[in-house]
């Protein structure tokens, strides 16, 4: 019965050991077959009979593939054409507004000339206007007569103050520097019991007169012209009569002529 039991037993583990070296092989030829038919392992992989129709269709799908790529090849040509084209726009708008923004400065500087000329012509014309407007500081006062008796014309040699240079106390005469209105003044005095006969003239027309006499003291009068004069015209004055005397005591009877430049 021993003997029976371990003969079973020999003959299970032959048996279990033999299943194993079945299963082993199985495996090894399924390997072989995986590496052989590499694509029968894909199930999504559709199956080829033969090598010719694999190739086919790899070529097909090559074909596609360069296809789309000649596809995408051509919109990047097309982007890249559209985008030089955008900076070629970019460009010419910069050299346009380039352009223009020179020309927007040319006119600035024509428009900053032109008023500049402007301006510089208004203010020559106000500088004329003021000179024209502008009184000169013209005034003289002269005292002293040379020759009390007879004194045709009176020249007063003694000049106080001369502001535009037109009295002469060598002739007694004083010319005219600038065109205006000219106030004029005279100051005599007559000898006591002694005629005075005044007259004040412009370019040889007499334009005021009178007479000064007193029989007991010596007395002064006093007389004045306004008169719109032009440049270089003379004015002086004289007496009439070969009688006529002046007085003069240095103190408040002094014969004074003095004139002044009222308005241009």
């Amino acid at each position: 019965m021993k003997r029976i039991l371990k003969e079973t037993e020999g003959q299970f583990y032959s048996t279990k050991k033999t299943v194993k070296i079945m299963d082993r092989a199985k495996v090894a030829v399924l390997l072989c077959f995986l590496i052989l038919h590499p694509a029968s392992s894909l199930q999504d992989e559709p199956m080829f009979p033969t090598k010719f129709q694999y190739d086919e269709q790899l070529l097909e799908k090559v074909i596609r593939m360069e296809l789309k790529f000649e596809e995408y090849e051509k919109k990047l040509d097309n982007a890249i054409e559209l985008l030089n084209k955008s900076i070629l726009d970019v460009n010419k708008s910069i050299v346009d507004g380039t352009d223009e923004l020179k020309e927007l400065e040319s006119q600035i500087e024509r428009k900053h000339e032109q008023i500049e000329s402007t301006v510089n012509g208004k203010l020559q014309e106000f500088d004329h206007l003021a000179d024209e407007l502008r009184i000169p500081n013209v005034f003289f006062r002269a005292e002293y007569p040379t020759d009390l008796s007879n004194p045709n014309p009176i020249v007063f040699t003694k000049t106080v103050y001369d502001f535009g240079n037109g009295y002469d106390n060598v002739t007694g005469v004083f010319t005219v520097p600038v065109d205006g209105t000219y106030l004029f003044t005279m100051h005599l005095c007559s000898h006591a019991g002694k005629d005075i006969h005044y007259r004040l003239t412009i370019d040889d027309e007499d334009h005021l007169g009178g007479r000064n006499f007193n029989t007991g003291s010596h007395v002064c009068t006093s007389a004045d012209v306004i008169a719109p004069l032009k440049t270089n015209s003379k004015v002086f004055v004289k007496s009439s009569q070969s009688s006529d005397v002046l007085y003069e005591d240095g103190s408040y009877r002094r014969n004074i002529f003095s004139g002044v430049l009222l308005h241009k």
